[in-house]
Order: structure tokens, then sequence, then C-alpha cells
């Protein structure tokens, strides 16, 4: 079975790339595998960050949603593990990766929705026909509309009308006679070779509001540039009665898009933690299996030191999912002034970006003078030693957020959490979210819900090392659940699932 892996962060080298490599490894033990991404991948970095060695699967560089799109036709499966893709799914098999289905929509969306649901209603009943991406204007009203060979139109119509598209290719188009898939999704409705004379392709609609069709055409090279060829919608007929070509604006505007309509192309969708499938389930209203991210174990070692450490990349709160290390810092100051410290330290590590660095600056301002070690962009030797000798983690995701307004500025489900247990670390966590799931509180390590509690909690792991020694190892049993095999079985159970 061939099979095709695409994110479009690799280069990111987070939590979800080692999903998406994880995900990708597990499968290439069986199947032929393929990456897909938009740029080439530096395989020491991923493999000295995350201890993931990729460099044996071919990677397939692509780039936009359509050209994805288009890839994916060549494969058995495609697994699109990007967050908020709207990609659809041609291959034959789809599986759908959630990382968070994104914010709920604001008062301004709704607000900007309604009128078009309002509209909709009226005209329910009626088949029209909207331009929705990659055509060109006509040069006048009602001529034929131009295609770059992935044009994409929604069919607002009953189930059981009948669409016919005359497509020809254009007078001053380089190829003359071009093959062309009529699409709905993974649903071949129509396959011709098109040429000036047009051709007429025929459908009968679903009933989905909309149905969502593209007209595909393969990759060409038209003067030294590689592109799709190019085609010409050139008259529609509703049925049987001829109706314009659609002009650009006024129903693309007036008609309320399915902006998840790329999910019926997918035949799973897996979400990385129950927290996740619930919101799945709330904003897009679809029902989810849950798969949690491998984690890598990390070996505790022989002696644990007095170390607080946290991992997580340094994000400025304005940009949404901050992991909250300013007010850890204030939780260690309160424990500081309280004489409650001794010769603990607290090690912060996090990769930094430039839209971000004012904010880890600001985390480095505010450390000094206390014993607070801030490590930017560390390299992986670093923070498995860093793991190996820590006896505490704190994770701090979501403190002081919303869970309605803002779930998305949550921890959705926590791999570094998952690998600090493993290391044998007490986890102190932000009660909420998927490190709530992870973490059963005072048996594989403790929940707090503000900055004074995580003080708390944390003072009375420092003054009882046997609570300390119990819940590490409750840590570690835990931390099984979430191991390479218990991930490889659920992932294969998906995929068979599927296919």
């Amino acid at each position: 079975m061939r099979v095709a892996v695409f994110d479009r962060y690799w280069s990111t080298l987070g939590g979800g790339e080692q999903f998406a490599g994880g995900i990708a490894a597990a499968l290439a033990e069986r199947f032929d595998v393929e990456l897909l991404g938009p740029e080439p991948i530096d395989h020491a970095r991923l493999a000295e960050r995350l201890r993931l060695d990729l460099s044996g699967l071919p990677l397939r560089l692509v780039d936009s949603d359509d050209e994805v799109s288009a890839a994916s036709l060549d494969y058995d499966l495609f697994v699109n593990c990007t967050y908020m893709s709207p990609t659809v799914n041609r291959a034959k098999h789809g599986l759908y990766v959630v990382h968070f289905p994104g914010a709920p929509p604001g008062r301004r969306q709704q607000l900007k929705d309604e009128p078009r649901r309002r509209f909709g209603r009226l005209v329910r009943d009626k088949a029209t026909v909207v331009v929705r991406a990659n055509f060109l204007s006509p040069l006048v009203p009602g001529g034929p509309r131009r295609s770059d060979g992935l044009g994409v139109l929604d069919v607002y119509a009953p189930e059981g009308t009948r669409i016919d598209l005359i497509v020809g290719t254009p007078l001053t188009a380089a190829h003359r006679s071009v093959p062309l898939s009529l699409l709905s999704g993974r649903t071949v409705l129509g396959e011709a070779v098109v040429s000036t004379p047009g051709t007429t392709f025929s459908f009968t609609t679903t009933g989905e509001w909309p149905q969502q069709v593209t007209l595909f055409t393969p990759v060409v090279v038209d003067h030294g540039t590689t592109r799709h060829a190019d085609v010409e919608l050139r008259a529609l007929r509703v049925n049987g009665r001829p109706v314009p070509v659609p002009p650009d604006r006024l129903l693309h505007r007036l008609l309320p898009p399915d902006r998840l309509a790329f999910l019926r192309s997918y035949d799973t969708v897996a979400s990385n933690s129950t927290f996740t499938a619930g919101w799945v389930k709330r904003l897009w209203g679809r029902d989810s299996q849950v798969l949690y991210p491998p984690v890598n174990p990390v070996a505790p070692g022989a002696a644990k030191e007095p170390i607080i450490l946290s991992l997580g990349r340094f994000f400025d709160p304005s940009r949404g999912h901050c992991k909250k290390q300013v007010e850890m810092v204030e939780a260690l100051r309160s424990m500081v002034e309280r004489g409650t410290v001794g010769d603990w330290q607290l090690h912060l590590v996090g990769g930094v970006s430039a839209p971000d660095r004012d904010y880890a600056m600001r985390v480095k301002q505010l450390a000094q003078g206390l014993p607070v070690h801030v490590h930017l962009n560390a390299k992986g030797a670093v923070v498995a030693d860093l793991l190996s000798r820590a006896s505490i983690y704190w994770h701090a995701g979501g403190l002081g957020e919303d869970p309605e307004a803002h779930p998305e500025r949550f921890e959705h489900f926590g791999i570094a959490v998952v690998e600090a247990m493993t290391a044998g670390l007490v986890p102190v966590v932000f009660g909420a979210a998927g490190p709530a799931e992870i973490v059963e509180h005072e048996r594989s390590g403790l929940h707090f819900a503000d900055v004074a509690g995580l003080a708390a909690a944390t003072e009375r792991l420092l003054a009882d090392p046997a609570l300390r020694a119990t819940l590490a190892q409750g840590a570690l049993a835990r931390a099984g659940d979430y191991g390479d095999a218990a991930f490889k079985r659920r992932l294969f159970e998906l995929v068979e699932a599927a296919v």
C-alpha cells in the first residue's frame, strides 16, 4: 500500500512534527511511505531535536493545498497531519489527524455568517452553482471562465439534480487536448480528454449543501513553468435548462460556503486526546477517534538532583498558545520569598522564533537574581541531560485562560509531560485539558489551578521526599500507557478500519 504523510511544518520541529514523524515511521514498517511537505527536511536536526530518523523515507515537495490535494491522488492512503489543513483528500482512503480544531467562531464571524445562512434557507430548493476558487474573471459578461486546472465549484442543489458542465480548452492554450477529471471529494464524477470544441460532463447531485466539485487536469510544462493545464468552463445546464456561467462575486458572498467540506473526503478523523475530540464534536460536529501521539522514553539518571524542569516553546501570549513561563518564574519567586526553595533550581527550556523573542527576553529579565536558568533553542543533548537529572516537571499551559472562549490556548495533549514522566520526574500540571488527562492527581503527579497552587504543590514535594518517590513511580507506570507499543497498536487499528 502506498502511503503519503503530509505535514506543512516539518521544519518547526515541535510536538506536531513528532506526531507526524512517529506516524510515518510506524507505517513505514508495513507500507511504502512518502513524506509530503513544502521544503526539504533537515534530517540531522530532526533526529537531534526529536529523536526521529526519517532519512530513509522519500520526500515529495508540494506547497499549496490544491497541489497537495492533487498529489494525494497517487496514493492508497493519505495521512494529513497538518494543523487546521483544509486539504481535500483524493486518495482511496484518508486519515485526518487533529491537533486542535481551532478557536470557536467569534461574535464577528457569527454576525457575518447568520445573514448568509438566512439567505441560503430562502434558496434551498433552487439549484445554484457558485465559483469558489481558481477561476479567472470572464473577459466578457457571461463568457467562459478559465481555470488553471484546479477550479472549484460549489453546487447548491437538491439531491438528484442533473448538472451539465460544458468544458473545453482555450484557443490560446499551449495544450489543445487535455485529460480532465471531474471530482467530488474522492469520487470521480467523470473523465474525458477535452479539446477546443468542448466536452460535456454530467452528474447528479448528492444533496450535500453545497457539493464541492473540482475540475482537475494533470501537470504540464509550459515554457519551462510547471503548472496544471488550463481549461474553460463554457456553459452550464441544470436539469437540461441552460443557466449563465457563474460570475464572480454576488452569490459567492451571499451563499455560505461549507468550510468543513474537506472532512468528508477522509475515512477517519483522529484526535490527539479526548479533550481535542470533545472540541472536534462541538466545533465541527464530527465524531473522532483518539490517537495519542507517540512518546520517546527517556532513561532516568542514576541519581536525581534538586532541579525543576519545564519544556516548551516560548510563545508570546498575544500569539495564543503560551506556555506561561512568566507565571512559572512568579511561582518560584514566591517560594524564594518564603524561604522554601533551598538549593533547588528551575530550568526553562524551549525554542524561540523571531516574533516571540521579546517574550523570551522578558522571561530572562524576570529570572534575574533567582535560581532560574533559561535555555533558548537548546540542543537535544542538553534536553536529554536535564531530563535525566531533574526531579520535578512543571507544565502551566492554559493557566489563566478561559476554556470556553479560548480552548486553543490550552495544552491539547502534552508530549513533553509524558517524556518527563518516563524519565522519573514528578509532573505538576495545570489541571485542565491534555495534561490533566495524562496525570492522575495524587497518583502520578499533582494538579494546580493558579500560580499560588503551583508553588504550594511544589513545596509539598520539596518537603516530602517519600511523596516525591511514590509519585515518581506512579508517573513512570502511567507513562507506559502512552508508549510506542500502545501508539502503534492504536494507529494500525485506525488504518485497518479505514482501508
